[in-house]
């Protein structure tokens, strides 16, 4: 009888511990909220804007399924970039002219719904998203750089100025920001002479980011900056 006491005593806290884990994880996940204002770099360095580009309002939809707390989270939202270029004026009168391109992500979540995972919630969608910049014409030689956001610490605030141009080692060392709960990945994918792209998952956990891309061109080639973004494995 007393073992039979001391299972159901121990049951009883393994159910409790059991619920106690899923509420905690339900009321640190993110919470729905309205895209942050996208911050502009403070340039204190010898920079001049060239060109600039937006895409607004792509919507995603995400799914975070933890089985083993019979908890499945989905995520609506949606996510406004913008990429800013500028040209280090430091670097005037040398046969190469240095750039660096700054991406801002602004991310909100419209809509978190809270389901019992298998019977009412959807399995793991995690909805990485795909930034991608195009450099036209190519970088001089192997003079190009860019952001790894994997290296970088995430915060839980947005500071008023998160990037800050200061000097030419911005195009050697690009600024990287990232921001929001923090709970999705954040990745470098091909880096080359004529451009660079990022894949972000679980768009629910971040807030705001900025990835950059320096390089340098001919002296006087004018360079274009072509910016994409896009759902990786979603068709239209």
């Amino acid at each position: 009888m007393r073992a039979v006491v001391t299972i159901l005593v121990t049951l009883v806290l393994v159910a409790i511990g059991w619920f106690w884990w899923r509420s905690d994880t339900l009321g640190s996940a993110p919470e729905v909220r309205a895209a942050a204002e996208m911050p502009l770099p403070v340039i204190t360095g010898d920079f001049e804007r060239s060109s600039g580009e937006c895409v607004d309002t792509v919507a995603w939809a995400s799914v975070h399924a933890r089985p083993w707390q019979a908890l499945s989270q989905s995520y609506s939202g949606a996510l406004d970039v913008c990429v800013e270029v500028y040209r280090n004026l430091d670097a005037a009168g040398a046969s190469d002219d240095s750039y660096v391109a700054l991406v801002t992500g602004a991310w909100s979540t419209g809509e978190r719904v809270d389901s019992w995972w298998p019977w009412e919630g959807r399995d793991d969608q995690p909805d990485p998203i795909l930034v991608r910049l195009t450099l036209d014409p190519a970088a001089s030689g192997e003079a190009y750089a860019a952001s790894d956001p994997t290296a970088a610490a995430c915060s839980a605030t947005v500071p008023f100025a998160p990037v800050a141009l200061e000097d030419a080692s911005a195009v050697t060392e690009p600024p990287t920001f990232i921001s929001g709960t923090c709970g999705g990945d954040a990745v470098r994918g091909r880096l080359a002479a004529d451009g660079v792209s990022w894949t972000l998952s679980r768009p629910e956990e971040w807030d705001v980011t900025v990835l950059s891309y320096g390089f340098e061109v001919p002296a006087g080639a004018s360079p274009q900056v072509s910016l994409e973004v896009d759902r990786v494995g979603v068709e239209g």
